[in-house]
């Protein structure tokens, strides 16, 4: 009777250590500490400024009248490059009824056609001025400027952040 007890009281401790184990790595006691994962870490790049503070527009609205945000900085977020123009700007087209309206975003470093993007910067008037120093400077071509006359406004960004989750 006393072999019963001890094989009753093995399997019950072995029991006991497959439970104890189980929860003791569910509940992350199979993971290295923080310090020690700190030093593991290759150091990481820095980070990428934050956007500046702007109200963020819908951008139908802004399709609809760009006149009303004249000379105001505004965010556009979820914004895809249409079309490229020259080498400084690029087309989104903001979702306005019955067809969606082309607007021109001008930065230092435009996103790609067909990327994704934020962007913060100042609704501006486009004049015959800026598009004379645009196509001087060889940002846009003579063919460009007929396209970017088009449009009354564009938007000259401060910042752009892709938007694709990355």
């Amino acid at each position: 009777m006393t072999e019963t007890y001890w094989r009753h009281g093995l399997r019950l401790t072995s029991s006991c250590l497959v439970v104890a184990l189980v929860a003791l790595t569910g509940c992350g006691g199979g993971e290295p500490a923080a310090d020690d994962m700190a030093e593991d870490t290759p150091a990481m790049e820095e980070a990428a400024p934050a956007m500046p503070e702007a109200a963020v527009v819908d951008a139908g609205a802004l399709g609809v009248d760009p006149a009303a945000y004249e000379g105001q900085m505004i965010r556009l977020n979820g914004m895809m490059a249409a079309s490229v123009v020259g080498t400084g700007a690029v087309f989104v087209e903001l979702p306005t009824d019955p067809a969606p309206t082309a607007f021109l975003v001008r930065s230092d470093s435009p996103p790609a056609s067909g990327a994704m993007f934020d962007v913060v910067g100042t609704v501006t008037a486009i004049t015959t001025a800026a598009v004379d120093e645009w196509v001087s400077a060889g940002e846009i071509t003579e063919n460009d400027r007929l396209v970017v006359e088009f449009n009354t406004h564009y938007l000259e960004a401060e910042a752009v952040e892709s938007s694709d989750g990355m």
